[in-house]
């Protein structure tokens, strides 16, 4: 309980929240953000009432995934941005030698940074909620579906941002941080759908679907559950399957634990890669060897 209280009470966050909340930008980047979500599931709710008179309650958990999709997306396109430049941003303003003379550790310095740029994207879910309530208007929607959803948010906003502080503490320029961190979200993005597609095609090729077996083979289900989208879909369906292959493995589960335990290792990496005290440290353990090679 104390150290949270010391978390919560560190200069280095509440610097991170004044300036995160008094910037010029951060209405900007609400209303754009709510701008594009909204015109989104307006357009589509324009689309279904045009197409129809009705609107059938069954049909409100295609607009409702339609919206968490688009929810993970804006996600993907906003957090590294906002964490890629936390700690490069930092050297080159040449004010991270003075952050680190004090008498905060490297673990509270990411911490803080970290907590603080998350606590940006939550509000802005937040302010999203509206948008779901119009889905929610029209019923179809149970409380799993929410849980599982905002569960799946928030697990991806650790990861993603666990990722963009990562590489700002490991690049000392905070463009080439951000483009890295773009690069691996688009390689998660893109490059999973595309080796899942090869993978699958070349199952089909080798096992006609008379022959197929009744479940997708582990590399798939493996792609499948490191894929943000495909989970997402997963934990909305529970008739998911490849095409007839249903998955053994729990995808939604998969995916939670997976980046959980990544979005932990991140962490202590980028704590490790700001630490001024970490050459000292490997030289601490192999002096022990060094001095019995001289004793001998």
């Amino acid at each position: 309980m104390n150290r949270l209280r010391q978390l919560w009470s560190n200069p280095v966050l509440a610097k991170e929240f004044q300036w995160r909340m008094r910037a010029k930008k951060t209405p900007w980047i609400i209303f754009f953000y709510l701008f594009i979500m909204g015109g989104i599931i307006l357009s589509f709710l324009f689309l279904f009432k045009k197409s129809q008179n009705w609107f059938d309650p069954n049909e409100s958990i295609y607009l409702f995934t339609g919206l968490s999709l688009v929810q993970l997306m804006m996600l993907a396109f906003v957090i590294p941005g906002i964490t890629a430049g936390l700690v490069s941003g930092e050297r080159e303003r040449q004010t991270l030698p003075i952050l680190l003379t004090t008498t905060l550790s490297s673990s509270k310095i990411v911490l803080s940074k970290w907590v603080a740029s998350l606590s940006f994207m939550v509000l802005l879910i937040i302010a999203s909620l509206p948008l779901y309530i119009i889905v929610f208007l029209f019923g179809g929607i149970s409380p799993d579906h929410v849980v599982k959803v905002f569960g799946h948010f928030f697990v991806t906003m650790i990861f993603l941002g666990s990722m963009g502080i990562f590489f700002s503490s490991l690049i000392k320029r905070t463009g080439l941080a951000t483009v890295m961190a773009y690069v691996t979200v688009a390689l998660i993005g893109i490059g999973l759908l595309i080796a899942l597609y090869l993978i699958l095609t070349i199952h089909y090729s080798l096992h006609p679907p008379v022959q197929s077996p009744a479940s997708a083979p582990v590399i798939a289900e493996i792609l499948a559950g490191l894929h943000p989208g495909i989970t997402l879909i997963y934990a909305m369906y529970s008739d998911f399957d490849f095409g007839g292959l249903k998955p053994v493995i729990n995808l939604y589960d998969f995916y939670l634990v997976t980046y959980s335990v990544l979005s932990v290792l991140l962490l202590i990496g980028s704590v490790y890669f700001l630490s001024p005290v970490r050459f000292k440290v490997w030289k601490w353990v192999f002096r022990p060897k060094n001095k019995e090679i001289k004793a001998s």
